[in-house]
């Protein structure tokens, strides 16, 4: 990947500050980080990097339930769906050992 720079500008890059000048050809992972970053570049050669997860950003929730997960996994899948939430209650009440707690949460979301 390569990126030119449309503008002069400074940015940190592992633990050190680096000074770009207008027109700097930049290639590898400082160029990934830089398109990354929203920094005054271009794209010139490659695939642009995919954004970094959003951490504020909630997870997408999976249409496949796993009930052998744990008691908060299920529960993020389920969220606040009282269909989930039932459809989760039949899943773990036919395992050998259902948790009581689990099951309880589960059915005041299915409420």
């Amino acid at each position: 990947m390569r990126v030119i720079a449309d503008q002069a500008f400074e940015t940190y890059f592992e633990l050190r500050m680096l000074r770009i000048p207008e027109g700097l050809e930049i290639k590898g992972s400082l160029a990934a980080h830089l398109l990354r970053c929203g920094a005054p570049v271009r794209l010139v050669d490659g695939e642009p990097p995919k954004p970094a997860p959003d951490p504020d950003e909630p997870p997408a929730r999976s249409d496949l339930l796993n009930i052998d997960g744990t008691a908060a996994e299920v529960l993020a899948w389920v969220g606040d769906d009282p269909d989930r939430a039932r459809a989760a209650i039949e899943a773990e009440s036919t395992k050998d050992r259902p948790r009581s707690t689990l099951l309880k949460r589960l059915e005041e979301i299915a409420a």
